[in-house]
C-alpha cells in the first residue's frame, strides 16, 4: 500500500508538469445516458492536450480518445485567442471547440461526457485495476 502511494505521487507531480501554453482536458464518458440523466457507469474517455500559439493564433490537439489522433498532432482552424484558457476555433467539420476560463466546451457533446480534474480521471482509469477497488463513480454526481 506504501508503495501505491509513492507512485501515485511521483504520478501526480509528473501530470501536473506542463508547458505555459499548453493545457489538458480529461474526459469521463457515460456508458448508459438517457434524457440528461446518467444511469449507468462513467469511465475512461481520454484526454485531449491543447497546445495554444497566440502570436500564430493557432491551436494545436492531440487526444487518447481516437486511435487516429492519438499522438498526431491536428490543428482548429479559424481561431480566436485571448490566451491558453480562453480561446475558441472550429474543427475540420466546422464545429465549434471553446476554452472559456479553463473549462473545455464544444459542440459536439450531448452532456454524456464530462470534464474532470486529472485525478479523478486517474481514479477511475486505475483503481478498478486494484483488487477490491470497485468504479462506483455511477453513484455520484459529476
Amino acid at each position: 500500500m506504501r508503495f501505491i502511494g509513492l507512485l501515485l505521487t511521483v504520478f501526480a507531480i509528473i501530470s501536473c508538469a506542463s508547458s505555459e501554453n499548453e493545457i489538458t482536458v480529461y474526459q469521463l464518458w457515460c456508458t448508459d445516458y438517457n434524457n440528461g440523466i446518467c444511469e449507468g457507469k462513467w469511465i475512461d474517455h481520454g484526454y485531449t492536450v491543447f497546445k495554444i500559439s497566440k502570436a500564430w493564433e493557432t491551436v494545436y490537439y492531440y487526444t487518447s480518445s481516437q486511435p487516429q489522433y492519438k499522438d498526431k498532432p491536428h490543428r482548429l482552424s479559424q481561431c480566436e485567442i485571448l490566451d491558453v484558457e480562453n480561446w475558441k476555433c472550429l474543427d475540420t467539420f466546422g464545429h465549434a471547440w471553446q476554452m472559456k476560463d479553463g473549462q473545455f466546451y464544444d459542440s459536439y457533446n450531448d452532456g454524456s461526457i464530462k470534464n474532470v480534474s486529472w485525478f479523478r480521471y486517474w481514479s477511475v482509469r486505475y483503481l478498478p485495476l486494484i483488487k477490491g477497488v470497485e468504479n462506483d463513480l455511477h453513484c455520484i454526481e459529476l
